[in-house]
């Protein structure tokens, strides 16, 4: 009980893809799209191995976590890991209903999808950077950030708030130019984060001036 309360929406959006998976499963095509070039889809599956690769994949990072809890840690990493997983499990359900929705033959601009999701993701990915400590996993993780907790915390907040913003931004163009969205999302994130580096390295300085 206490394995089921401590997973709880986790598993029950695990269950809410197998479920909508069977219920779309005899309207879908033969074979569905898993995968876009800019242009068109590029790969396709049978459609019965089409409704389970999400689910697959949520249970992958649902074990990958819960193997990992196994390792001794703080309170506030517990928490960040959770934010993190429920994220990441939300943004797959979008994407597993994506899929679901090219084989049901739904008419939609993969381009705009992938602004969406990715705009989503940076931004739930994003919001808990602010509060993490140090770790091995996740945060804005330089030599300056690694070797003193207050550039650490200064710069996973500035870089958190920046990425929060570029997700607003990737996720309101993804309606205004759907077509240029997977230059637009390259340029964003790769200037976000050389921001986010040049800012940390500058907290470095005046750190130690």
């Amino acid at each position: 009980m206490r394995f089921l309360k401590k997973y709880f929406f986790s598993i029950a959006v695990l269950l809410v893809a197998f479920i909508t998976g069977g219920i779309a499963y005899p309207n879908l095509t033969q074979e569905v799209p898993i995968h876009w070039n800019i242009q068109e889809a590029d790969l396709f599956v049978v459609k019965s191995l089409a409704i389970i690769i999400v689910p697959i994949l949520m249970m992958l990072l649902l074990g990958t976590i819960i193997l990992s809890k196994k390792i001794k840690s703080t309170e506030s990493t517990n928490k960040m890991t959770f934010n993190v997983l429920n994220g990441m499990m939300i943004v797959l359900l979008m994407l597993h209903g994506f899929i679901l929705a090219q084989g049901l033959q739904f008419e939609l601009n993969s381009n705009l999808v992938t602004g969406v999701i990715v705009g989503i993701t940076i931004i739930l990915l994003a919001n808990p950077m602010q509060k993490t400590k140090p770790n091995a996993v996740y945060g804005l993780r330089t030599p300056w950030t690694l070797r003193n907790e207050t550039v650490w915390k200064k710069s996973n907040r500035f870089a958190a708030k920046l990425l929060m913003l570029v997700g607003v931004i990737i996720l309101g163009l993804s309606f205004v130019v759907p077509n240029h969205m997977p230059s637009i999302i390259l340029i964003l994130l790769l200037f976000s984060l050389l921001i986010a580096v040049i800012t940390s390295y500058k907290f470095s300085r005046n750190l130690h001036h």
